[in-house]
Parts: C-alpha cells; sequence; structure tokens
C-alpha cells in the first residue's frame, strides 16, 4: 500500500512541475550521456554535398534536411531514418521548420521563395515571394503566424490561413535567425546590420546584432549590441531568461533579458554557426567552422563534451530533449542522437511513470 502511495505522489509531482524540472531529475546535469542512432546522406549533390538546416517535428516522429548543393528538401522517420519523401528546389536551400501541428513544412532558400509542404504527402501548397534569400523561418506557437527572415534584412510575417503577408519590418541588413517567444508576443532575431563608420559599399564591414521585436506592430522590443561581426544563431533559454548568440566574431554570448547585458562570453576557434540551450537548460550546444559539436555546462560555462562531428551547420532538439538533430555542412549528412537517463535512479520514482499492474 505504502508504495502504491509513494508512486501517486511521484506521479502527481513529476507531471504537474515544469518540464526543466522533469529533465533536471532524470537525466544528467554535469555531462549528457548521448547516444547516436543513425546518419543519413540529405544531399544529393553530384560533386560538393552540405546540409544547411534540420529540424524535428513537434512530435518527435519526423525529420526535415535541406541541402546546398541538390536543392533538397526531404523528411526521415525518426524511428529508424528511412526516407518518407524527397523533393527539390530551383536554388540553394537554408532552412527548413515544421508547423506546430505536424501537418506543414516550411523551407526557404537562395531563390527567394518559402515554400509550403504537406508533410504526409509532399505535395507543395504554396510560394510565398520574397525580395531577397531566406535564412531563417519560425512558426509561431499557435500556428497562426510564419515568420521569414530575409538576406536583405527584413522579417516577414504571414497569415497561415490566407498565406498572406500580415507585416514587414526591416532589422539589418541580414536576418539569419528567427525565434518566437513561447506566449507569441514577441520574436527574436540574429543577423547583421551596416556598421555606421564605413560605407555602404564595404560589404565586408556588419555589425552582429541581437534584436528582440513585438509581434502586434514590429516594434522594436529589445537590443543587445556587442558582436563585431554577424550572428548566425541566437536563442532563448527555456525560462526566457537568457539569450544566447554565435557569430562570425568567433564568439559566443549570453545576454540577461532583465538587465540586457553580456552575462557571460566566450570565445572559439573559428565562426559559431549554430548554437542553443538544450531543453533541460543545463547544457549549451555549439556548432560550426570547427569539427565537432561543443556542449558547455551553463553553470560553469566549462565544456563538458565534445561530440565528433564534422562542421555543423545547425542542431534541433524536441521538446523534451530526448531527441537531438544535426546538420554537417561540409559533408552533407545528417545525424540524429538519443539522451540516457541518469544510473542508479530509484526504482519507485522510475515505477511513478510507467503504467504497468504488475507494478502494483
Amino acid at each position: 500500500m505504502k508504495k502504491i502511495i509513494l508512486a501517486l505522489l511521484l506521479t502527481t509531482a513529476i507531471h504537474a512541475e515544469p518540464l526543466s524540472d522533469t529533465l533536471a531529475k532524470i537525466y544528467p546535469s554535469d555531462k549528457p550521456l548521448i547516444r547516436h542512432l543513425w546518419t543519413r546522406v540529405a544531399d544529393s549533390g553530384a560533386i560538393l554535398r552540405g546540409t544547411e538546416a534540420v529540424e524535428i517535428s513537434a512530435d518527435g516522429n519526423l525529420v526535415a534536411s535541406c541541402s546546398k548543393f541538390g536543392y533538397d528538401v526531404m523528411v526521415w522517420r525518426a524511428a529508424d531514418g528511412s526516407l518518407l519523401w524527397h523533393s527539390q528546389s530551383p536554388a540553394e536551400l537554408e532552412i527548413v521548420y515544421f508547423s506546430p501541428d505536424n501537418q506543414y513544412l516550411a523551407s526557404g532558400g537562395e531563390d527567394y521563395y518559402v515554400r509550403i509542404w504537406e508533410v504526409a504527402t509532399g505535395e507543395l501548397l504554396h510560394e510565398l515571394k520574397h525580395d531577397h534569400g531566406l535564412d531563417g523561418l519560425c512558426w509561431s506557437h499557435d500556428g497562426n503566424i510564419l515568420a521569414s527572415g530575409s538576406e536583405g534584412g527584413d522579417l516577414y510575417l504571414w497569415n497561415t490561413e490566407t498565406w498572406t503577408l500580415k507585416d514587414r519590418v526591416n532589422a539589418g541588413t541580414v536576418i539569419n535567425s528567427v525565434q518566437f517567444t513561447s506566449d507569441d508576443q514577441q520574436i527574436l532575431t540574429g543577423g547583421n546590420e551596416k556598421h555606421p563608420d564605413f560605407p555602404a559599399s564595404n560589404k565586408g564591414m556588419r555589425l552582429g546584432t541581437v534584436k528582440v521585436w513585438n509581434t502586434a506592430d514590429l516594434s522594436l522590443a529589445e537590443n543587445y549590441p556587442g558582436h563585431t561581426k554577424s550572428v548566425k544563431s541566437a536563442r532563448l533559454s527555456t525560462d526566457e531568461s537568457l539569450i544566447i548568440s554565435g557569430s562570425f566574431d568567433n564568439t559566443i554570448k549570453i545576454w540577461d533579458r532583465t538587465t540586457r547585458k553580456i552575462k557571460h562570453s566566450m570565445a572559439m576557434p573559428g565562426n559559431v554557426e549554430i548554437v542553443t540551450f538544450s531543453p533541460c537548460g543545463h547544457f549549451i550546444y555549439v556548432g560550426g567552422q570547427y569539427h565537432g559539436i561543443w556542449v558547455y555546462s551553463t553553470q560553469t560555462y566549462e565544456k563538458v563534451l565534445e561530440i565528433e562531428s564534422s562542421p555543423v551547420e545547425y542542431i534541433d532538439f524536441t521538446k523534451n530533449g530526448r531527441l537531438m538533430a544535426t546538420a554537417q555542412e561540409k559533408s552533407g549528412v545528417i545525424s540524429l542522437y538519443t539522451f540516457e537517463h541518469k544510473q542508479g535512479l530509484s526504482g519507485q520514482f522510475i515505477n511513478s511513470l510507467l503504467s504497468n499492474p504488475d507494478l502494483n
């Protein structure tokens, strides 16, 4: 009887607390226990191959990728890496993103179009014209808005019921990264803008930008100056109190959103392509123009793990943090990883999460 009561209490507690707290109890906070599941070629280019982005669907069942030389859009089954469908665009692709309901996939690239695909069939449904190539995409959590960031520095908001342009604002000279806050009220962008002390013709002088915009009217809400070169990736922490940014100035910066000050800065050995917090909040994952995925502790900012890989362009997690997908720019492959829980977890704790009559 005591075991049943304890199991019920543990089950109630584990499902009532925030996901990040649950993950902290089950998975290590000092060093992730990561296991490789599969790797697949995701660029059909005949000579050179490069994978630009990879995304896991909201339900964790599918993985989408896009490529640099083969112009490929591919959707894979997460369970075994089998290819479900494959289509192609007229030019280099930079980004893919699933809708929250897993029904649609958006892709963007260098031919100035965002394309909307039906996930179940691979059918092309819509084409959204832009003035420049696309680097950033993100769906709002309610599914009503698709945000796209262009190489002309414009942030576009599209109504996903009518597929018409809802709003647009210029955020600089390039937008590389787009992310909605969890309530969809604001949008985080990373990119670059012209240096005020150099002429417009000098394309080499660009200051990195990290900005937050109000979704309702695209007014600027927050600005985080400090990067001396283009910001390739900007992401919110799980509780959205922090912003992390990775730049071609070979640094990663962590910003406190309350003070808008740099909380910590880390030097990297090369250009940073992607940087993100793990869903559990314990780790920072970094990929860039060097081999391997580097993992840092959010408590000490020390490197705790280096995962063998060719240079990584993009990293995505499932919301529950149990799967991680990577896109490897110079090899044209994608990889899927999973994580193991702590050793020596209490049997009663584990049993509280199971539906098994034999445990009663």
